[in-house]
């Protein structure tokens, strides 16, 4: 298995695998769990090449760096907890560790599944929770090598996700947000691009 934070030493014909994206049979072999290891054969060092495509580049500068994320911890109440993300106006935020690692997310929706379930809601109860009771484990994150195509996939049906680096740890998160802008002003300038070239060859027919 490999270690997070540091780079195998890759043989040719690994980094060929590696390079190769699209033979990955899925994209979602590329979301990690949280607290998991990731084998060789996840890792994917895309091609680095000054033409590639939006969609086939890193998405490392579209990332919202750790220090503007509003975060929480585990060991926070739960009425702490909602208290941020209701005045932040978030509906669900990052649940970090002292080791700066991601132990899952947390939302209103948590919070209020895990009090409706306990056997006496009360919302003065907040206060004997913690975040780690009813945060959600079952989440994941990927690294800030991946590729544009396969982070808009993965946050098709998710408003962010977090980035964690080789050693496990919080980097920051994605938002579909960004992508969307991205994409947008991707087709716009391609349109822009065909519309100028159109004008050219009329010109010259």
């Amino acid at each position: 298995m490999l270690p997070f934070g540091h780079a195998p030493n890759l043989t040719e014909t690994e980094t060929q695998r590696y390079d190769n994206f699209w033979k990955l049979q899925s994209a979602s072999d590329l979301c990690f769990p949280f607290n998991t290891e990731i084998s060789e054969s996840k890792v994917v060092f895309p091609m680095q090449k000054k033409d590639l495509s939006l969609f086939d580049r890193e998405i490392s500068p579209l990332i919202i760096s750790r220090e503007e994320v509003i975060t929480v911890h585990p060991d926070w109440t739960l009425e702490r907890a909602l208290l941020v993300l209701t005045r932040k106006g978030y509906a669900s935020v990052p649940v970090i560790d002292d080791e700066d690692r991601v132990e899952g997310v947390i939302s209103k929706t948590n919070i209020l599944d895990f009090m409706l379930n306990s056997n006496d809601f009360r919302f003065h109860r907040l206060s004997e929770f913690q975040v780690c009771h009813a945060m959600n484990k079952n989440h994941s994150a990927i690294l800030p090598n991946s590729i544009f195509s396969f982070a808009f996939d993965v946050l098709l049906d998710r408003p962010y996700i977090p980035i964690i680096d080789f050693d496990n740890r919080f980097m920051g998160i994605l938002t579909r947000r960004v992508l969307m802008e991205k994409v947008t002003e991707f087709f716009q300038q391609e349109f822009l691009e065909d519309m100028v070239e159109r004008q050219k060859e009329g010109q010259t027919s």
